[in-house]
């Protein structure tokens, strides 16, 4: 097994873990992001530290940011409300992803 794929899994562990304590303190958005981006990039720089090549790095990275996406999504869908009732699902999506990805990109709310 490579140390690429290791990496994989025990990323998606970590996150998978970080979401269950997200779901179950409650915790705010901006923290959980950012605690998710601290993650992958510290995984990323063991990566880099251990002469893995850009790209794998950046498809560890990819694979690792793609599950904490869905899972945060995920989470969303499960607590929509009303403010967002007028929204179609697939609407609803694409702004919680685009909500994730700013927050991931910027540490900071987008408004």
């Amino acid at each position: 097994m490579s140390i690429s794929d290791i990496a994989k899994q025990i990323g998606e562990s970590v996150i998978t873990h970080q979401y269950e304590t997200f779901k179950k303190r409650n915790d705010d958005d901006l923290t959980h992001i950012i605690n998710l981006s601290v993650t992958i990039s510290g995984i990323s720089l063991f990566l880099k530290e251990n002469k893995l090549s850009k790209n794998e790095i950046n498809e560890v990275a990819s694979f690792l940011k793609n599950i904490a996406k869905e899972l945060f999504i995920k989470h969303c869908l499960g607590c929509r409300d009303a403010e967002f009732a007028e929204e179609t699902e697939e609407e609803f999506i694409e702004d919680t992803d685009d909500y994730f990805e700013y927050i991931f990109k910027n540490k900071k709310h987008p408004y």
